[in-house]
Protein backbone atom coordinates (compact mmCIF):
# COMPACT_ATOMS: atom_id res chain seq x y z
CA UNK A 1 0.00 0.00 0.00
CA UNK A 2 2.78 2.65 0.73
CA UNK A 3 4.29 2.00 -2.65
CA UNK A 4 1.31 2.69 -4.34
CA UNK A 5 0.46 5.67 -2.31
CA UNK A 6 3.88 7.19 -2.92
CA UNK A 7 3.56 6.48 -6.60
CA UNK A 8 5.97 3.66 -7.36
CA UNK A 9 3.09 1.37 -8.32
CA UNK A 10 1.68 -2.15 -7.58
CA UNK A 11 4.33 -4.05 -9.56
CA UNK A 12 7.00 -2.11 -6.67
CA UNK A 13 4.55 -2.70 -3.83
CA UNK A 14 3.94 -6.22 -4.71
CA UNK A 15 7.64 -6.86 -4.98
CA UNK A 16 8.42 -5.85 -1.79
CA UNK A 17 5.89 -7.83 -0.47
CA UNK A 18 7.16 -10.69 -2.10
CA UNK A 19 10.78 -10.23 -0.88
CA UNK A 20 9.46 -10.01 2.36
CA UNK A 21 7.69 -13.29 2.40
CA UNK A 22 10.41 -14.92 0.60
CA UNK A 23 12.29 -14.01 3.69
CA UNK A 24 10.79 -16.76 5.52
CA UNK A 25 13.19 -19.01 4.73
CA UNK A 26 15.47 -17.08 6.87
CA UNK A 27 13.42 -18.59 10.26
CA UNK A 28 16.13 -22.00 9.54
CA UNK A 29 18.80 -19.17 10.60
CA UNK A 30 17.37 -17.26 13.80
CA UNK A 31 16.42 -21.02 15.08
CA UNK A 32 19.89 -21.43 14.69
CA UNK A 33 21.18 -18.33 16.35
CA UNK A 34 18.19 -18.67 19.28
CA UNK A 35 19.90 -22.31 20.18
CA UNK A 36 23.76 -20.60 19.61
CA UNK A 37 22.58 -17.54 21.48
CA UNK A 38 19.78 -17.77 23.44
CA UNK A 39 16.33 -17.25 22.56
CA UNK A 40 16.42 -14.31 24.80
CA UNK A 41 18.91 -12.32 23.05
CA UNK A 42 17.90 -13.71 19.97
CA UNK A 43 14.84 -11.96 20.41
CA UNK A 44 15.79 -9.06 21.94
CA UNK A 45 18.32 -8.53 19.41
CA UNK A 46 15.40 -8.82 16.73
CA UNK A 47 13.24 -6.36 18.44
CA UNK A 48 16.03 -3.70 19.38
CA UNK A 49 16.78 -4.05 15.08
CA UNK A 50 13.63 -4.33 13.98
CA UNK A 51 12.75 -0.58 15.89
CA UNK A 52 16.00 0.77 14.17
CA UNK A 53 14.38 -0.04 11.08
CA UNK A 54 11.32 1.32 11.69
CA UNK A 55 12.11 4.37 12.88
CA UNK A 56 14.63 4.43 9.80
CA UNK A 57 11.48 4.19 7.33
CA UNK A 58 9.76 6.18 9.16
CA UNK A 59 12.11 8.96 8.90
CA UNK A 60 12.48 8.58 5.62
CA UNK A 61 8.62 8.42 5.11
CA UNK A 62 7.35 9.36 1.78
CA UNK A 63 10.88 11.74 0.11
CA UNK A 64 12.49 8.23 -0.97
CA UNK A 65 10.01 5.44 -0.84
CA UNK A 66 12.46 2.92 -2.47
CA UNK A 67 14.99 3.83 0.63
CA UNK A 68 12.15 3.26 2.88
CA UNK A 69 10.89 0.09 1.60
CA UNK A 70 14.49 -1.53 1.86
CA UNK A 71 14.47 -0.52 5.63
CA UNK A 72 11.23 -2.40 5.80
CA UNK A 73 12.52 -5.02 3.83
CA UNK A 74 15.32 -5.36 6.23
CA UNK A 75 12.93 -5.08 9.10
CA UNK A 76 11.08 -8.00 7.70
CA UNK A 77 14.08 -9.71 8.23
CA UNK A 78 14.12 -9.27 12.30
CA UNK A 79 10.49 -9.63 12.40
CA UNK A 80 11.26 -13.52 11.33
CA UNK A 81 13.25 -14.08 14.52
CA UNK A 82 10.12 -13.17 16.41
CA UNK A 83 7.71 -14.95 14.42
CA UNK A 84 10.51 -18.32 15.08
CA UNK A 85 11.06 -17.59 18.43
CA UNK A 86 8.21 -16.21 19.84
CA UNK A 87 6.42 -19.23 20.59
CA UNK A 88 9.08 -20.59 22.53
CA UNK A 89 8.34 -18.18 25.61
CA UNK A 90 4.90 -19.37 25.91
CA UNK A 91 5.84 -23.29 25.18
CA UNK A 92 8.06 -22.79 28.15
CA UNK A 93 6.19 -20.76 30.37
CA UNK A 94 3.41 -23.47 30.34
CA UNK A 95 3.39 -27.12 31.73
CA UNK A 96 2.81 -30.26 28.96
CA UNK A 97 -0.58 -30.64 30.77
CA UNK A 98 -1.80 -27.12 30.84
CA UNK A 99 -1.00 -26.63 27.24
CA UNK A 100 -4.47 -27.45 26.00
CA UNK A 101 -5.93 -24.69 28.25
CA UNK A 102 -3.60 -21.93 27.73
CA UNK A 103 -3.74 -22.46 24.12
CA UNK A 104 -6.85 -20.06 24.05
CA UNK A 105 -5.37 -17.82 25.74
CA UNK A 106 -2.79 -17.62 23.48
CA UNK A 107 -5.31 -17.83 20.86
CA UNK A 108 -6.93 -14.62 21.85
CA UNK A 109 -3.69 -12.65 22.62
CA UNK A 110 -2.89 -13.28 18.53
CA UNK A 111 -6.43 -12.34 17.58
CA UNK A 112 -5.62 -9.02 19.96
CA UNK A 113 -3.20 -8.75 18.40
CA UNK A 114 -4.00 -8.73 14.71
CA UNK A 115 -7.13 -6.16 15.63
CA UNK A 116 -5.43 -3.55 17.57
CA UNK A 117 -2.51 -2.38 15.27
CA UNK A 118 -5.35 -1.12 12.85
CA UNK A 119 -7.06 0.67 15.42
CA UNK A 120 -3.67 2.63 16.78
CA UNK A 121 -2.76 3.15 13.13
CA UNK A 122 -6.10 4.92 12.29
CA UNK A 123 -5.59 7.31 15.07
CA UNK A 124 -2.26 7.93 14.47
CA UNK A 125 -2.85 8.46 10.63
CA UNK A 126 -5.63 10.91 11.56
CA UNK A 127 -3.22 13.65 12.88
CA UNK A 128 -0.16 12.57 11.07
CA UNK A 129 1.51 11.81 7.79
CA UNK A 130 2.31 8.43 6.26
CA UNK A 131 5.94 7.69 7.82
CA UNK A 132 4.08 7.57 11.74
CA UNK A 133 3.09 4.59 11.41
CA UNK A 134 6.15 3.26 11.08
CA UNK A 135 7.81 5.34 13.86
CA UNK A 136 4.70 4.39 15.97
CA UNK A 137 5.48 0.87 15.57
CA UNK A 138 8.84 1.21 15.80
CA UNK A 139 8.84 2.79 19.38
CA UNK A 140 6.32 -0.43 20.18
CA UNK A 141 8.86 -2.36 18.82
CA UNK A 142 11.72 -1.01 21.50
CA UNK A 143 9.21 -1.45 24.19
CA UNK A 144 8.46 -4.49 23.51
CA UNK A 145 12.39 -4.99 23.31
CA UNK A 146 13.38 -3.66 26.78
CA UNK A 147 9.85 -5.92 28.31
CA UNK A 148 11.24 -8.99 26.42
CA UNK A 149 15.15 -8.07 28.10
CA UNK A 150 13.50 -7.77 31.04
CA UNK A 151 11.24 -10.14 32.06
CA UNK A 152 12.00 -13.15 29.80
CA UNK A 153 14.95 -15.48 31.93
CA UNK A 154 18.07 -15.62 31.02
CA UNK A 155 17.92 -19.39 30.34
CA UNK A 156 15.58 -18.85 27.50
Amino acid sequence: MFMVITGEGKLAGGLLVSAGNALLFMAIFWGKAGKRFGGRRTMTFAYFAMSAMLLAAGTVGETVPLLTGAFLLCGAFFTIALDALGSTAFMRSVRSYERAQMAAVYRTYLDFSELTPPLVYSVVLAFFGLGSVFVTLGLLAAVCGFVTWRYLPKSL
